[in-house]
């Protein structure tokens, strides 16, 4: 039996509106952080997203301080989002702590 593959991508995305009225607009994906443009306001929110060749989507939203949780999260049938036994990679906590890096100094 051969593993799933996975791939993952960073977003920037765009939200309208506030609360359960908001919804994202426009999406802004790259294989790698550096080539995505860092949240400029409250209405942006920056992503990782893990998808597999099962069709399978998951999401780790950076916070306020620009950190990525532990786990990825999905959305359930009430269409909140749940937290999933599935770690973010260490690589991609080291990937934003290198991006913010000269941003902290300056």
């Amino acid at each position: 039996m051969s593993r799933e593959r996975v791939g993952y991508e960073w977003d920037l995305e765009t939200w309208e509106g506030e609360g359960e009225d908001a919804e994202c607009v426009e999406h802004n994906h790259a294989d790698k952080l550096a080539d995505v443009p860092f949240p400029a306001s409250r209405f942006e929110k920056l992503v990782l997203v893990r998808s597999t060749d099962g069709g399978s989507r998951s999401w780790a939203y950076v916070d306020q301080s620009m950190m990525l949780p532990r786990f990825f999260s999905q959305p359930g049938p009430d269409g909140n989002d749940y937290e999933t036994d599935v770690r973010v990679p260490q690589r991609f906590h080291r990937e934003i702590a290198r991006a913010l890096a000269p941003r902290k100094g300056g």
